[in-house]
């Protein structure tokens, strides 16, 4: 945990909203609305641009279940502060990567890995369940062009390989 910690520290300057705002974004940080083509409202704020970023982060949402307060938890941040590594652990994730961070933590925890050992994996990414979904939702969005299908046939043949 310690080389997760100090990798965490080494890249945090780098994902702060005072670096961004150094470059001369403006940062607003509240729930934003698109209420025209070229206007957003963040709380009571309405502002106009030319360009925009909308960058969202998550907070971990917490489960109604009898006795999780009592028993403890953690949560995407908090998990970070451990010294030493659980006897048991029940990880309870939604959202895109859930199922391949499921499968790495339970992998690096039966197999005796730690989260630096896990850290210097290489994942791949797009995952293959991402290409399918990307694939699936161009396919819904236009036909299927013969370089499209030319695409697809050469990805299939190299994910054939792996």
């Amino acid at each position: 945990m310690e080389t997760v910690r100090e990798t965490r520290a080494r890249v945090a300057p780098h994902d702060a909203v005072s670096t961004v705002e150094s470059y001369g974004v403006q940062v607003f940080r509240g729930t934003a609305r698109f209420v025209g083509r070229d206007v957003v409202e963040v709380g009571d704020a309405r502002l106009r641009f030319r360009r925009a970023l909308v960058a969202t982060g998550t907070r971990a949402a917490l489960l109604d279940v009898p006795g999780l307060a009592e028993a403890g938890y953690l949560t995407n941040e908090s998990i970070f502060a451990l010294t030493e590594r659980p006897r048991r652990l029940a990880i309870t994730l939604v959202g895109e990567h859930a199922g391949e961070l499921v499968a790495a933590v339970s992998l690096a925890m039966t197999s005796g890995l730690t989260l630096a050992d896990l850290g210097r994996a290489i994942v791949p990414y797009p995952t293959r369940s991402e290409v399918w979904k990307r694939l699936a939702d161009e396919r819904a969005r236009r036909r299927l062009t013969p370089g499209l299908k030319r695409w697809i046939e050469r990805l299939l043949s190299l994910l054939r390989r792996t």
